[in-house]
């Protein structure tokens, strides 16, 4: 059984994003509905599922997203902390959205996407969003104080300057927020981008490692990322666990180990060897985090 999944629930999304064109091709063909998301989380496969990502496209871009989430959870009786990443372009369905479960799931999160300053937020998103996304934080805190606000950043060659990240650095301060970033990744399991140049250049890269050892280092990511940068390597994917502690649910109900992965998982068949089948290029969050918690928990 998993314990970790993120789950795409539409493949509509109105941002215009450099380095990420889902806008343009979808992840799947088509979308399940609502009842058959709850249908496929009944499924034992799914009874020790513990933290669900709720993602897409812009999830709140399906009229139907406040049933579809809460068939999901209802069928997770293991659950313990919801995740909504949103690119903050519709602060009222958003709020509308995190008020349907507010109080409902252990931990609650919102990961909002914002890329640094207005101007080189627009040249990485394709559209104006900076101010709609700093009204969606805006609103949640006012609204619903108990949710776990994030921002969070891709670096692109659009918005590698420094000041891009001390600029978010400085808003997570000032919304009492925590912050994330990471570097964006060619990928056409997920994001369709295998033709988009996504080389940062090296002097900015040397420029975030040092943000990151002066500002976040206590952050495990964060750290794994300066690690990949300075060895190549990442500790925690010598044995992958994608497939077995975590998997990724498509739009139109698929199941694979991971968004860098389109091996699809015919339920209830457990992928436990994807280190030794495909290279895996992953450092993202989720894959990371449950890869870590499980070192974690066997090193207690």
């Amino acid at each position: 059984m998993v314990k970790y999944a993120t789950i795409a629930i539409t493949n509509k999304c109105n941002s215009r994003c450099t380095m990420c064109n889902i806008w343009k091709t979808g992840i799947t063909k088509t979308e399940i509905s609502a009842d058959e998301f709850g249908e496929l989380f009944k499924h034992e496969y799914f009874k020790q599922l513990f933290d669900i990502s709720i993602s897409g496209g812009e999830p709140v871009l399906r009229k139907d997203v406040v049933d579809v989430v809460k068939n999901i959870i209802d069928n997770l009786p293991s659950l313990k902390h919801l995740w909504v990443n949103s690119n903050g372009t519709f602060p009222k369905r958003v709020l509308e959205l995190l008020q349907s479960v507010y109080g409902k799931i252990e931990n609650e999160y919102l990961c909002l996407s914002i890329e640094g300053r207005p101007e080189d937020m627009r040249k990485v998103r394709g559209i104006n969003c900076y101010d709609s996304v700093i009204t969606t934080a805006k609103l949640v805190r006012q609204n619903l104080p108990l949710i776990n606000l994030v921002f969070s950043t891709t670096i692109t060659p659009y918005n590698s300057e420094i000041a891009n990240l001390e600029h978010v650095a400085k808003l997570a301060k000032e919304f009492g927020c925590s912050y994330t970033f990471r570097f964006a990744n060619n990928n056409d399991d997920f994001y369709h981008n295998s033709e988009v140049n996504l080389r940062i250049p090296d002097e900015d890269v040397k420029k975030i490692m040092n943000f990151s050892q002066k500002y976040k280092a206590e952050d495990k990511f964060i750290v794994a990322q300066y690690k990949f940068f300075s060895t190549g390597e990442i500790d925690v994917m010598d044995n992958c666990l994608a497939g077995s502690e975590f998997v990724f649910v498509r739009p139109d109900g698929t199941i694979t180990p991971c968004i860098n992965s389109g091996r699809v998982i015919t339920k209830p068949k457990i992928i436990t060897d994807l280190g030794t089948k495909e290279k895996c290029p992953c450092c993202t969050e989720c894959c990371f985090y449950p890869m870590l918690n499980n070192r974690q928990s066997k090193q207690m």
